[in-house]
């Protein structure tokens, strides 16, 4: 799947004024410079919706662990959105 695409759609959604094809390609760009690990718990999180204790049992991890994750992927994620750009505010 494509997740850089799904989770550039709901972004560009959010974003008023956000060129939905540049959020796409910034928002791919962002989710391949985080670890695996992250980007898996980030997608869950904040594209698929889970909640935090339905990832932490999935992953076999605290909820405290996958908190302190998904606040470290977000804060790259921004980074790397406003490097190229974009408003950190287009996350969540």
């Amino acid at each position: 799947s494509d997740i850089g695409a799904h989770a550039a759609s709901g972004v560009a959604e959010a974003g008023d004024g956000v060129d939905a094809g540049l959020a796409r390609t910034a928002i791919r760009q962002a989710l391949g410079d985080i670890s695996p690990k992250l980007r898996v718990l980030f997608t869950q999180h904040y594209i698929e919706e889970m909640r935090v204790a339905d990832i932490a049992s999935e992953n076999g991890m605290s909820e405290r662990l996958v908190r302190f994750h998904l606040a470290r992927a977000k804060r790259m994620m921004r980074s790397a959105l406003e490097k190229a750009g974009f408003s950190k505010e287009l996350l969540p």
